[in-house]
């Protein structure tokens, strides 16, 4: 089976059908999240989501049960993306609520910026894995500047800690993090992802697609998948 390709921070209709069309499995859109380039207000990603011809994923990160369903409401999402330091018991909340998927991302460290907590990694997945999640997503958390940036880095994640994870997790997980048409096929024979999740690497400028980087991405994500 072909590694699932998500295509995210996605910021206009034609980049989704663009993505759509060039063989994206995903398209993700990052809803309100402030430190984000790519971010768009709920209404805008509403637009982007209907009646779009590949599966939709909102990211929030951060928010109240009641915010996140809200945000569902407006967009009609076929999948919310927990992006933060979000509680299992969060999705515990939201989950018989939403009519719609639940992906959690954890994170690990810049490659080789600091040894990896496995266990504790482990312990958390199968925490939100008992809570109701569907998938789970490997993003990386970069803390170089003094803040802790969760996901859309764009720097590569610790592989070998992400593949260890992978062994041990029962649901679909996908690689984020620095990936990009070079690296991609590497990331995956590395850790043997269910998906490969990714903004700018496939970009000519913060929430602008390059159509020929997605072609290549994709391409290579599948014949190495």
């Amino acid at each position: 089976m072909a590694v699932k390709v998500k295509i995210c921070g996605i910021t206009s209709h034609d980049d989704m059908l663009m993505a759509a069309d060039l063989g994206a499995s995903y398209f993700g859109t990052v809803v309100e999240i402030d430190r984000s380039p790519r971010r768009l207000t709920r209404e805008a990603a509403a637009e982007i989501h209907l009646d779009a011809p590949i599966s939709g994923v909102a990211l929030v990160q951060d928010r109240t049960a009641q915010e996140i369903l809200d945000i569902a409401r407006a967009i009609g999402p076929d999948v919310i993306q927990l992006q933060g330091s979000e509680p299992p018991e969060l999705v515990r909340a939201i989950q018989p609520q939403l009519d719609c998927e639940i992906w959690k991302a954890l994170h690990v460290p810049v490659k080789d910026a600091r040894p990896v907590d496995l266990a504790a990694l482990l312990a958390q997945a199968k925490a939100f894995i008992g809570a109701g999640v569907d998938r789970l997503l490997i993003d990386t958390i970069d803390v170089s500047d003094g803040v802790a940036k969760m996901g859309g880095t764009g720097k590569v994640g610790d592989w070998a800690a992400a593949a260890k994870l992978i062994e041990q997790i029962e649901v679909p997980v996908f690689l984020a993090g620095g990936l990009n048409p070079d690296n991609v096929a590497e990331a995956i024979r590395q850790v043997h992802p269910y998906g490969v999740d990714l903004a700018s690497g496939v970009e000519s400028a913060p929430g602008v697609k390059d159509p020929v980087k997605v072609q290549q991405l994709i391409q290579n994500a599948h014949d190495a998948g």
